[in-house]
């Protein structure tokens, strides 16, 4: 289990650095479904148009816990994190992401 977690971690920030990386070179990043709807283009465009600028937060969430961790970081820092996530609970029952 601590293998899945540090190898989900070490993939988040490959991703991120590549991502980072793209847009350091100046190209624009165009979204990679070819029909996104108009939100997510101006999604993604809000994103690239911050970069260098800003530092969005986030904060995973157990599906059994709901948002408590969220809030616990909103309370902690006085902001509530932008960005969030959750898994979908693939994991055996009893565990604490089912």
């Amino acid at each position: 289990m601590k293998y899945k977690f540090q190898l989900r971690k070490v993939l988040t920030i490959v991703i991120v650095l590549f991502a980072y990386s793209l847009t350091l070179s100046g190209q624009v990043i165009l979204p990679v479904t070819p029909n996104a709807s108009p939100e997510a283009k101006a999604l993604l465009a809000y994103i690239q148009g911050i970069s260098g600028k800003y530092t969005l937060t986030g904060q995973h969430n157990y599906p059994q816990s709901g948002d408590k961790n969220t809030q616990f970081a909103a309370d902690y820092i006085g902001k509530t994190p932008v960005v969030w996530s959750d898994d979908f609970g693939f994991s055996k029952s009893g565990d604490k992401d089912t």
